[in-house]
């Protein structure tokens, strides 16, 4: 089942790993920790290969995203990312910006609660948070909760000084 899900083959049918599992038996648990993981050290990796810090990866994928046709310099950080896409079998761009390059600002709380089943999209939504408590108050209540995207969507929008919306980086 694995084989299946990592790496990446550009045309193959694969399960859409960040959706939530239907239980939560030790095996599901096993497997989607494996996938969480591999996910982050994915990234670490892209980010060594196209030799820029993690913390700058999403910038760069976007700068991809935003000018797909775009003929990079040899050598730059933008055709060295592209290549290692392609050499680690990675999903398309536009899918390491809105999720995965996203696990490298997790916080190891967040990163735990994925690996227990909590859903992508209700972690990812912490994102628009300053670190701090609040934002590990609003996980702890969605894990207790069960919360969907949605929910966690609209306690961020209700709290006092809402975050802005994220918007696009382009260069």
């Amino acid at each position: 089942m694995l084989d299946r899900l990592l790496p990446y083959r550009p045309g193959a049918k694969i399960m859409e790993v960040h959706a939530p599992l239907p239980t939560r038996r030790r095996e599901d648990l096993e497997h989607l920790t494996y996938v969480i993981d591999r996910r982050i050290s994915d990234m670490q990796l892209l980010a060594t290969r196209a030799g820029v810090e993690p913390a700058q990866l999403r910038t760069l994928l976007i700068r991809l995203r935003n000018n797909p046709a775009h003929i990079w310099e040899a050598g730059s950080a933008e055709e060295r990312a592209q290549q290692a896409i392609v050499d680690q079998g990675l999903p398309p761009v536009a899918t390491l910006v809105r999720a995965w390059s996203r696990y490298l600002e997790l916080t190891d709380i967040e990163v735990q609660a994925l690996r227990e089943g909590i859903r992508e999209g209700v972690v990812l939504a912490l994102l628009s948070m300053p670190l701090g408590q609040a934002r590990e108050d609003l996980l702890r209540q969605a894990r207790a909760q069960g919360w969907l995207v949605e929910q966690m969507r609209q306690a961020v929008r209700e709290l006092p000084n809402p975050p802005q919306e994220e918007r696009s980086i382009k260069k």
